[in-house]
This record gives C-alpha cells, sequence and structure tokens, in this order.
C-alpha cells in the first residue's frame, strides 16, 4: 500500500520537481483538517488506557502545517466536499464507534511522515526553491531527534497493542483505508490543482 499511495502523480511529480509552489500549499491546506481531526480524535481516544502508549504530539503536524501555511499566505481549507472531507469523516466516525482503529490511522500518517520527513523537507526545499527552513516545519521533528528509533518504539507499541485476532484484522483493514484515503486525497489535488 505505500507504494501505492508514493506512485501518485502528485508524488512523481513532488519527487521528480515538477510540483509547483501552488499546488504544494493548496496539499497542506486540504490535509490540515485531517490532521487536527485526527490529533483531537487521539487526545479524545485517551480516555482507553490502550491508546495511551499512541499519545505522540511529537509527531503531531498541525501546528507545523499551520506555520508553513502561513508562509505562504494560504488559509487552511474549510472541510467541504471531496477526499479531505471523506478522511475527516472517516476519522471522526472511528474516534466515536471504535477507537482502537485510530492507531491505523496514527500509523499511516505518523510512520510516513517521520520515515520521509528528512528526504521530502529536503526535496521540497529544492523543488520549492526555498533558501531557509521557512516554509518547511512539516518536515522537521524537533521533538524527534532520532527517526529510526520512533519508528521501531511504533513497531513496539503497535505489537504490544492488547487486541484480539478480529480486532487485529479490524486494525490492518483501517490501515488499508488510511491508504486509499490518502491517495485520493493526491488524486484529488493533482486533478484540481496540478492538472488544469
Amino acid at each position: 500500500m505505500h507504494r501505492l499511495v508514493e506512485s501518485t502523480r502528485l508524488a512523481r511529480a513532488f519527487f521528480r520537481g515538477t510540483l509547483t509552489t501552488q499546488a504544494y500549499a493548496e496539499g497542506l491546506a486540504r490535509l490540515y483538517p485531517v490532521y487536527v481531526t485526527m490529533e483531537g480524535a487521539l487526545e479524545r481516544a485517551l480516555r482507553d488506557s490502550r491508546l495511551q502508549a499512541f499519545h505522540l504530539p511529537a509527531a503531531y503536524r498541525s501546528r507545523a502545517m499551520l506555520a508553513d501555511l502561513r508562509f505562504f499566505g494560504v488559509s487552511p481549507e474549510p472541510i467541504r466536499d471531496g477526499a479531505s472531507a471523506r478522511y475527516v469523516e472517516r476519522v471522526r466516525c472511528v474516534v466515536d464507534e471504535t477507537p482502537s482503529l485510530l492507531v491505523a490511522h496514527a500509523y499511516v500518517r505518523f510512520m510516513a511522515d517521520v520515515s520521509g520527513g528528512i528526504i521530502a523537507g529536503k526535496v521540497a526545499r529544492r523543488v520549492l526553491g526555498l533558501r531557509s527552513q521557512e516554509g518547511l516545519a512539516f518536515f522537521a521533528f524537533p521533538d524527534i531527534p532520532d527517526p529510526a528509533a520512533f519508528r521501531e518504539g511504533f513497531r513496539r507499541r503497535l505489537d504490544g497493542f492488547p487486541r484480539d485476532e478480529e480486532e487485529s484484522r479490524a486494525i490492518v483493514a483501517e490501515a488499508n483505508v488510511a491508504f486509499e484515503l490518502n491517495r485520493a486525497l493526491a488524486d484529488e489535488l493533482w486533478t484540481e490543482v496540478f492538472d488544469r
């Protein structure tokens, strides 16, 4: 599934250096409500003691995204119809109905962000023609000095998450839903912003 998301036209354009600043900023704006919702959902879900191990504010991105959006002079997107709204709605349903499935959404976003943050940040700086780190806070993790240790710790938390067989299958299925929501958001952004 990682390869599916990484193979979107938007991701390929990003790594080839053909993504425009407008498309990048609009992508952040559309992803911002997803992070606000997911981070809020994770905070709400802490009442389930099993989820306290996934309280990882060092990986939260909404504040960094807001700083980047301000740098680019773009307002966060209001939740509207489309891929961003579907993503937000899914996270809201999960936290209301089966909070344990939030670990799947945290896994998909946080692991990808921390894993690719340094490399993607360097690419973004070059592609967007930035002379400093301003506008790239999304890719900076000042409270995660060792990304490899963070990823290993997250995997240990996931392996140690108390669940039965049925819940394990549900978490894997939800991770696939999260990957698909990310792919749909990238495809929509490509169609509506980059490819017009």
